[in-house]
């Protein structure tokens, strides 16, 4: 286990490296993103990259913003975080090794906008209840936080979001919620994103899990993605859109399937 710190464009990512460096494993390195506001380094950490890790490369990030990375005035959009993205592969695996990208809700858009931008990276690309478009499925939600305080009500009345987060904790969040959402550019770069293009994703040539809570509101957009990409598999899992929270162990058990064999193309599949 490797923390360290990896900079780009004078942002400093903080990054937890696990298991055999790149070169020394016949397995693609893994890279994991998290999602928006909540997520950081333990999103993924017991969920699947502990067990991927015994046999490959492993790498978490918090995304710039997020746990214990920086947290600029601007570079929240799709373009700038998938270039904070090839810094950590280049320096976590190396600047021309393919990887496979697991990314939840933002951090699947962030992946997606990789693999569309640097298609030769990418080996497998798993995508874990990606919000597409983030300005239909995103923004909604967070026009709901106008003020600190509408924050405060906002969080308390999502508990799959914070989990068990109470007292200190919850009180750290809350502040760094606050300086991201009403002094940085945050708000505005997320409930912003676009759609990517249909007729880039249908060039996409390699394979996509499309991993989908059957209770998730952004559900349609899993059966959408699934029409699109040249080879893609639909999954669903029983629970919402916190995925690596509200079913970690059937989330574990696909992703070390779909990253560990490499099997036959089916429609989708279902797991309790």
């Amino acid at each position: 286990m490797d923390m360290c710190t990896i900079h780009h464009d004078h942002v400093a990512l903080s990054a937890l490296k696990l298991g055999p460096d790149a070169g020394d494993s016949r397995q693609r390195p893994c890279v994991f993103l998290h999602g928006l506001l909540t997520g950081n380094i333990s999103t993924w950490y017991s969920v699947a990259a502990l067990d991927l890790a015994r046999d490959r490369s492993v790498t978490l990030y918090d995304l710039r913003g997020h746990g214990d990375s920086d947290a600029p005035a601007q570079g929240y959009d799709l373009n700038t975080q998938a270039d904070d993205l090839l810094t950590v592969i280049n320096a976590s695996a190396g600047p021309s090794e393919q990887v496979d990208l697991i990314g939840h809700s933002l951090g699947a858009l962030i992946a997606l906008r990789f693999a569309l931008r640097y298609p030769q990276r990418v080996g497998r690309l798993v995508l874990v209840d990606a919000p597409m478009p983030a300005c239909e499925w995103v923004r909604p939600s967070l026009e709901q936080v106008t003020s600190p305080e509408a924050l405060r009500l906002w969080l308390a009345g999502a508990p799959a979001m914070i989990g068990t987060l109470t007292g200190r904790r919850l009180d750290k969040l809350t502040r760094r919620l606050t300086h991201l959402l009403f002094s940085t550019s945050l708000l505005q770069d997320v409930t912003g994103m676009a759609a990517e293009p249909e007729a880039a994703m249908r060039t996409l040539e390699c394979p996509v899990e499309l991993i989908y809570g059957k209770d998730s509101p952004c559900a349609p957009v899993g059966e959408t993605l699934n029409t699109l990409f040249p080879q893609s598999r639909l999954h669903w899992l029983e629970c919402g859109h916190y995925i690596p929270s509200e079913a970690p162990q059937s989330l574990r058990t696909l992703l070390l399937s779909l990253l560990e064999f490499q099997t036959d193309h089916t429609p989708e599949s279902v797991l309790p």
